[in-house]
């Protein structure tokens, strides 16, 4: 077993833990940037009164089980509301929506659009194009569920089509009711339709009966926090310091607490968590349930009942395998620096290992640095045969956002920026890199760049070419009641060939070439509807009189 890769693994993810928990709010512009006062708002779980007469030891023991497990408390709660959904069976009371969706091309993107189309000058206008509008009005109650889509261009109605689905019966209406006011009718699992209604674990009841035999999110935090505490319980090698981080300008005094781990430390470890899942009453009830859950979902026997017996088999041997461990480097341990502010918050960690290989900076870092309005954020896996960075990412801003810099291997890749950040919205624009692109697009397109506007009411996507729009997707999405959700009585069995032609030859296509027209699409819609009546033209003809030709 290599030790030294157990080290790694175990302090790694230590290192991913508290990076999620404490420095995402800096990059939604959500932390409180005032570091002068006494509250904990970076961590809830901290509270100034538990770390009192902590020696050294005992005080990252209690900084790591406190940021730690306000990670497992948060995955324990997120857990438990999946639980709680999947493990209902019962449909839900009337719900809906309306969602209007307008897509807007630019003069460039258009440009290009057409070379795509015609492979030159276009022979007809395409500027209805120019916007598309999409508009759709769900809702579900019960087991019914309704659509209503509509489609127009430049503003101008084209067509709408709803879709009803009863998924009690597996049966889909469908209706174009401009066009034709006879439904078609499709009945799921038929020969001319999938079965995506009631197939696979979609169903609410296999939902719940799959979910019966997850355990709650209780079981699931204790059994969690329980061999979070026993490995933290071995490693108590600490040096304490002071010190003052710096990124990006911004400047921060802060403890620093050293934590050497040897391969001694990790193999207790080790032994200590194997010892506890041998003969753990919550890991043999969740495992015993969750295989006969899946059994019962098999309808058949899979060996639900040896499931447990195989995995405390294995545990044993792996005890085994660690007990035959007799020698242990105890020269080169591996560091976790831990940066910790005066309200108890980590501020940021380092991993090194004190061999004389691999980069001075680190094996991994992060710094989260608040001094007054400003906030510094930098996180980095340092490239262990040179000074660059296999990956980083780094900036400063405030609670309102920032500027922040993603590199891979010394390469600028993309620069983020976030403005106007609050909880009701705000922007984020990316960057990509100039290198990224050829330099006939970067001349054609001019800088790239994806601005987000998030709102109370919706989001907007655009993608700009310099200063210009090239593409913009808004998507803006209000509650509603719904389509109507009566069943119709004059729908068309769509698995019925002779009705489908009866249905398809009632078709007012007229009024749909009338919307196109005042769309101004009708002249192109018109010539690639000759373009396929058109014949195909015959392939040329070809000799080969090479007798080797296979």
């Amino acid at each position: 077993m290599n030790m030294k890769k157990l080290l790694r693994t175990i302090l790694s993810l230590m290192m991913v833990a508290v990076l999620v928990l404490g420095s995402v709010s800096v990059l939604t512009g959500c932390q409180n940037t005032d570091n002068t006062n006494n509250d904990d708002s970076n961590n809830n779980n901290n509270n100034a009164l538990d770390y009192v007469g902590l020696e050294k030891e005992e005080y990252l023991q209690k900084l790591a089980s406190n940021n730690l497990g306000a990670a497992v408390d948060s995955l324990g709660e997120i857990y438990g509301t999946l639980l709680s959904g999947a493990g209902s069976s019962s449909v839900p009371e009337k719900m809906g929506a309306k969602l209007s969706m307008t897509l807007t091309v630019g003069d460039t993107a258009m440009d290009l659009l057409e070379q795509a189309i015609f492979g030159g000058e276009a022979p007809v206008s395409i500027d209805f194009l120019k916007e598309i509008n999409l508009d759709m009005d769900v809702a579900m109650n019960g087991q019914m569920q309704a659509m209503e889509l509509a489609l127009g261009l430049k503003g101008q109605h084209i067509a709408a089509a709803t879709v009803l689905m009863n998924m009690a019966d597996s049966v889909i209406y469908a209706a174009v009711p401009e066009l034709n006011d006879r439904w078609i009718k499709l009945e799921a699992g038929g020969a001319d339709m999938p079965n995506v209604i009631t197939g696979g674990l979609s169903s609410p009841a296999m939902l719940a009966e799959l979910a019966a035999s997850l355990p709650d999110a209780e079981t699931l935090t204790k059994v969690l926090d329980r061999y979070l505490n026993l490995v933290l319980a071995e490693l108590d090698n600490v040096e304490q310091s002071t010190t003052t981080l710096e990124v990006g300008g911004v400047k921060q005094e802060c403890t620093l607490l050293t934590l050497k781990v040897y391969e001694a430390d990790a193999l207790a470890a080790a032994k200590a968590v194997l010892n506890a899942a041998k003969d753990d009453a919550d890991l043999k009830k969740i495992i015993e349930d969750f295989a006969k859950g899946m059994e019962d979902l098999a309808g058949e026997d899979i060996g639900a009942d040896e499931v447990y017996a195989d995995f405390k088999e294995a545990v044993t041997d792996a005890l085994a395998d660690l007990n035959e461990i007799t020698e242990t480097d105890t020269e080169t341990p591996i560091k976790l620096e831990t940066y910790v502010d005066k309200n108890h918050n980590i501020i940021g960690m380092k991993l090194n290992e004190t061999s004389t290989q691999g980069s001075k900076r680190g094996m991994a870092y992060f710094y989260n640095l608040t001094e007054g309005e400003k906030t510094a954020f930098e996180f980095a896996i340092p490239s262990d045969v040179d000074d660059t960075d296999d990956f980083k990412i780094s900036g400063t801003g405030n609670k309102n956002g920032g500027t922040y810099t993603v590199s891979m291997q010394g390469q600028n890749m993309v620069t983020v920026k976030l403005e106007n950040m609050s909880a009701e919205g705000g922007t984020v624009t990316l960057i990509p890199s100039k290198n990224l692109f050829p330099a006939e697009v970067t001349d054609m397109l001019g800088e790239l760049s994806l601005q987000i506007k998030l709102s109370a009411d919706g989001i907007a996507l655009t993608l700009m070419g310099g200063s210009e729009v090239l593409l913009c997707l808004d998507i803006k999405a209000v509650e509603s009641d719904g389509p109507s959700m009566d069943v119709p009585s004059n729908a068309v069995d769509g698995t019925n060939s002779s009705a489908m032609e009866q249905w398809a030859e009632k078709l007012a296509m007229d009024k749909l070439m009338e919307n196109l027209e005042k769309a101004g699409a009708k002249d192109f819609f018109e010539a690639l509807f000759e373009a396929q009546q058109a014949p195909a033209q015959p392939l040329p003809e070809f000799s080969y009189t090479d007798e080797g030709w296979g």
